[in-house]
């Protein structure tokens, strides 16, 4: 694999996006297609039957989400064994270890993920293969915060706002970022960001992850 830009979409992230009828609007932003957009092959079972897509967003179009994803791609190929051994650690999970293994081998492509516990098991392993694993994928992680930042920035924060309201959505990042105040000032919103991302890149480094 490898040669051109490519996103790889972690479900959570895949979930939240869908349900904010962005994935279009996001995947342009980063200059990528739904054909050149992976996907891992538990999300359209996760979407259609999960219990917890639905404690996130209680009116969810599962049918209409699942349609969705069958455009987008699963991985081609395995990354190597040793790759996703060494991935194999409390904190990230299968799909994730797949993805990070992935962008380790493949210097164009890109991350969006929203697992704070990712980031944690990430950068606080002193094992010599993650300290690799870190350097080779830097600059190329997408947190799920930054999506919604740009997309207030492209649609506006009341049409994001609106879409999350009308959801019920049940999602920790999008209440805090949203607040439970109506309509979210925009203030609000800013500082909430603001202190999220402090919060990443206490964890990660000002400058490890991709600048959307």
């Amino acid at each position: 694999m490898g040669g051109s830009r490519a996103l790889c979409v972690d479900t959570d992230a895949l979930v939240n996006i869908l349900a904010l009828d962005a994935l279009d609007i996001a995947l342009n932003l980063l200059g990528v297609t739904r054909s050149e957009c992976f996907r891992l092959r538990a999300a359209k079972p996760q979407i259609l039957k999960a219990a917890w897509v639905e404690n996130q967003w209680p009116f969810f179009d599962r049918e209409k989400a699942a349609s969705v994803v069958d455009d987008l791609r699963l991985l081609p190929q395995m990354p190597p064994d040793d790759l996703l051994d060494a991935l194999n650690v409390d904190g990230i999970d299968e799909g994730e270890a797949l993805f990070l293994a992935t962008l380790s081998e493949n210097p164009d492509y890109l991350l969006i993920s929203g697992d704070r516990r990712m980031l944690e098991a990430l950068h606080g392993s002193e094992d010599i293969r993650l300290a690799k694993v870190r350097e080779a994928v830097r600059g190329r992680v997408i947190l799920f915060p930054q999506v919604v930042a740009a997309l207030v920035r492209k649609l506006s924060l009341r049409v994001v706002e609106t879409k999350i309201r009308t959801g019920l959505c049940r999602h920790r990042t999008l209440k805090i970022l949203f607040g439970s105040k109506r309509p979210t000032e925009p203030d609000h919103f800013r500082e909430a960001f603001e202190s999220e991302m402090r919060t990443y890149a206490s964890i990660c480094g000002e400058d490890w992850l991709f600048p959307l």
